[in-house]
């Protein structure tokens, strides 16, 4: 049996790279159609934007 990419794994690809290019997590959610609810838990790791508020509070 030969392994073959379903929709499922192009779209989770996909929303790995706009992250990763910067798009809001909002953004990437209304171009895949996917609720933001649902893409936020697993591809915030990629947008640093939502760190930046915390990181602009500490004093270095």
């Amino acid at each position: 049996m030969t392994w073959k990419p379903t929709p499922h794994h192009i779209e989770h690809s996909v929303a790995s790279w706009l992250t990763m290019d910067r798009v809001l997590i909002d953004q990437a959610s209304d171009w895949l159609a996917t609720d933001p609810v649902t893409l936020r838990p697993a591809y915030r790791k990629f947008d640093l934007t939502c760190l930046w508020s915390i990181a602009d509070e500490f004093e270095l």
